[in-house]
């Protein structure tokens, strides 16, 4: 079982989206990770990739979402755990993550 963390900006924008499909997603990936941990959500169709975001420190990943205009889940993996930090629209998400 793998510790997961979620911040309060990812609870915001958890709470912004409209969509009920693309918020069941996320839910069924936290549960997913915090179950079997983070390389088991690679098997969901919704799930692109999971990859490193260049430029900033090693910790910081992005989990790209195959659904309607392309989401994208920010994390950060550290020795505590899994901290999920934003979620959003691919044009929006770059400009918020990492903050």
């Amino acid at each position: 079982m793998t510790n997961i963390f979620i911040v309060s900006a990812f609870q915001r924008d958890v709470k912004k989206i409209k969509d009920k499909a693309y918020e069941n997603i996320i839910k069924k990936i936290l549960i997913e990770v915090r179950e079997n941990g983070l390389d088991s959500i690679l098997s969901f169709p919704e799930v692109v990739n999971i990859a490193r975001i260049q430029g900033y420190q090693e910790q910081y990943y992005r989990i790209k979402i195959k659904y309607g205009v392309g989401f994208r889940i920010g994390i950060e993996i550290t020795d505590e755990g899994i901290y999920f930090l934003r979620t959003d629209k691919r044009k929006d998400f770059y400009k918020r993550f990492p903050s």
